[in-house]
């Protein structure tokens, strides 16, 4: 979804997250190429622990200089492209 709202011109800035999502498009615009690709949540462990610790981090531009220590196993993990199987509840 994330993905969608950043290509979709149309989108209305009364939408929730449209200033985050016009932010991502300008920088974008800074760097020679960019390709937006969607990666289930399984595909990419180290973007979702950083997405659930962000309510922990101060507001404002983030820069690790170096991977914060809670990510060095999963960022191996990822870097090699070890994937984990979504887990679904049954009912």
């Amino acid at each position: 979804m994330a993905v969608n709202c950043i290509q979709d011109q149309n989108l209305p800035s009364s939408r929730p997250l449209s200033a985050l999502i016009f932010d991502c498009r300008y920088l974008m615009t800074l760097l020679p190429a960019v390709k937006l690709k969607h990666d289930l949540r399984e595909a990419n462990i180290c973007a979702d622990i950083l997405a659930k610790n962000a309510l922990n981090l101060p507001l404002g531009f983030i820069y690790f200089s170096v991977i914060p220590s809670d990510l060095c196993f999963q960022f191996q993990q990822d870097f090699v492209g070890i994937k984990y199987p979504r887990l679904i509840r049954i009912v």
